[in-house]
């Protein structure tokens, strides 16, 4: 019997997406937790980087909203960084040194 291997092959941009999660999982995350994030924090959801610029208070609870500096080039607008909003979830805090 002949055995047949199959190697998924990925795109340059879906490879650069995967190397660059293994690149971030390897840094070193804060021991605080994302809900005692503040202005200036740098966080990461595991593929991109962002700054916390500002704290909201949304559905009733203080500093639940952050408007987030995303630190990633737009491929499609060729611009560095965007604005976007968010909650506490699926976010960590990266280490400052």
């Amino acid at each position: 019997t002949q055995e047949i291997t199959m190697t998924q092959v990925f795109s340059k941009r879906q490879q650069a997406r995967i190397d660059e999660r293994k690149r971030i999982a390897t840094l070193p995350k804060s021991s605080r937790s994302i809900y005692d994030v503040v202005e200036g924090d740098l966080i990461t959801d595991g593929y991109r980087f962002f700054i916390v610029t500002e704290l909201q208070s949304y559905n009733g609870y203080d500093n639940a909203l952050m408007t987030l500096f995303v630190l990633h080039h737009d491929e499609n607008t060729g611009k560095w960084g965007s604005l976007e909003y968010s909650t506490g979830k699926r976010y960590s805090i990266m280490e400052r040194k």
